[in-house]
């Protein structure tokens, strides 16, 4: 199995946590866009409705006034109500040639029309025209004013200026009939709501828009950290570590799934520990029948039977021994500690040299210290280097480490493994087709046994044939583990 790496190696972007931060986000920036824009949308209905009003309203009150008072003080009434803004001049025929036939145009007059009553029905012009300049407005109004209009105009032009509206505006002219054939000419200029961005409207979308991020943080957490207990949990059990059962937290979705999985979890250890109770009891119960077989056949005269028999009884005891090892090895509990792997393997290397094996061994340029279990992990590698000088006939360790882990090869010259073997030798009571004789051979136990030791370190180990010949044996250990 090839080492697997942490999740800090995972790609942000392929995590959920990741996802749903982004998704939201999007939904939170698309929220608070549309947010912006409906109050945009409120306050320039409010703004033109409230400006529109006070035009409709003070050229309904002149016209009334102005049709009840006598003509003598027309020119009195419209100087008194016209502004920078808005002129009223009264004049013999209208400055609107014709009826505006803009739709904005038509609904104003028949505003218009509805507040001075029936008589004014069909007899009012009027003409809308925006623009953020009052010279492109004289251009769009040329074919709707006469002549005499652009004094008015001009007029506008220089009320602009006093007035410094700061924003686009637009041009109402109207024509109302008077009695005597009088006409009240109107010009208003009025602002274009501006856009609704204020300091205070900004104030609150970003701290409206912050919580609902903290909210959407905190929901993420919530739902993706047992999650990735679940993972990381998964993952120990997939490699045949025991697993503590797992808090249930999160959503009702999430817990149910971490149930399901500590209900399954307590199976497994259950059925291991049923399975282990009995292999242990079984070999446990032929260590008496094999002793006394042994006995009476070691009372039998010197024969070739004889001498089979106790081959084979001494092969069965050694089977049952054997098993019990490993038992009790999967069994042992031991406290991790820290460890200079480095000066470990040194160790390790001189003791076999000084039993005259050719082992050589490459130091990392440091020490590197890992939390580990001690004999287990002793055990575990001193099993290895003699695999390598037993069938190797000699050993060339190194260790190295990386960013994220420490690696460990051991290389040996032996004939090496078929490659159809190599993932079957790290299976209990499997032996290779190289090694069949159990006196070069073992049981077929120990690969197994450090395969154990190594996934109790979250650690990996790996068989390669070398081209040149022989056998490398990595172990990959994750150093922030450790």
């Amino acid at each position: 199995m090839p080492y697997q790496t942490t999740d800090s190696k995972v790609r942000i972007r392929d995590r959920l946590a990741t996802q749903m931060i982004v998704a939201s986000l999007v939904v939170l920036f698309l929220a608070q866009v549309i947010t912006a824009a409906m109050m945009n949308a409120a306050h320039k209905s409010y703004f033109q409705s409230s400006t529109q009003g006070w035009f409709i309203d003070r050229t309904v009150l002149l016209t009334q006034k102005l049709v009840a008072t006598s003509p003598s003080n027309y020119d009195i009434m419209s100087d008194a109500a016209s502004a920078p803004f808005a002129i009223f001049r009264i004049n013999s025929h209208p400055y609107l040639t014709e009826d505006g036939s803009d739709k904005d145009d038509d609904a104003l007059s028949k505003l218009l029309e509805s507040r001075l009553g029936s008589q004014y029905s069909n007899q009012i012009r009027s003409l809308v025209a925006s623009g953020d300049k009052l010279d492109e407005w004289k251009q769009a109004c040329l074919a709707n004013l006469s002549i005499e209009a652009q004094p008015c105009i001009t007029s506008l032009k220089e009320g602009k200026k006093r007035i410094d509206m700061g924003t686009e505006i637009y041009l109402v002219a109207v024509s109302i009939p008077l009695p005597n054939k009088q006409w009240l000419n109107i010009f208003s200029m009025a602002p274009v709501a501006p856009i609704y961005l204020d300091h205070d409207t900004i104030l609150f979308l970003s701290i409206f828009g912050v919580l609902q991020l903290i909210a959407i943080l905190i929901l993420v957490r919530r739902i993706t950290r047992p999650l990735k207990s679940l993972a990381i949990a998964s993952d120990k059990l997939g490699k045949g570590e025991s697993v503590a059962l797992l808090e249930e937290s999160g959503p009702e979705d999430v817990r149910r799934t971490i149930r399901a999985f500590n209900r399954m979890n307590n199976s497994l250890v259950l059925y291991m520990k049923e399975r282990t109770g009995m292999l242990a009891s079984i070999a446990h119960d032929l260590r008496t029948p094999l002793t006394g077989l042994k006995i009476r056949t070691e009372m039998l005269p010197d024969s070739r039977t004889k001498t089979r028999l106790l081959s084979t009884i001494g092969e069965m005891q050694n089977i049952v021994e054997t098993t019990v090892q490993f038992i009790r090895e999967n069994q042992r509990v031991e406290q991790p500690r820290r460890v200079d792997i480095n000066a470990l393997l040194e160790s390790l290397s001189e003791d076999f040299q000084e039993m005259g094996q050719n082992v050589v061994y490459s130091p990392a340029a440091a020490p590197i210290a890992i939390i580990c279990q001690p004999v287990g992990m002793g055990r575990a590698l001193r099993n290895l280097i003699e695999n390598a000088v037993k069938y190797g006939h000699r050993a060339r360790i190194s260790l190295l480490q990386e960013e994220q882990h420490v690696v460990i090869n051991i290389d040996d010259d032996g004939p090496g493994i078929d490659d159809n073997e190599i993932e079957r030798v790290f299976e209990a009571f499997f032996r290779s087709e190289k090694s069949r004789s159990r006196e070069t051979g073992g049981l077929g136990l120990g690969l197994a046994i450090v395969q154990n030791i190594l996934h109790a370190h979250h650690g990996e180990i790996s068989l390669h044939n070398r081209k040149e010949g022989g056998l490398n044996v990595k172990i990959t250990l994750p150093y922030q583990c450790c």
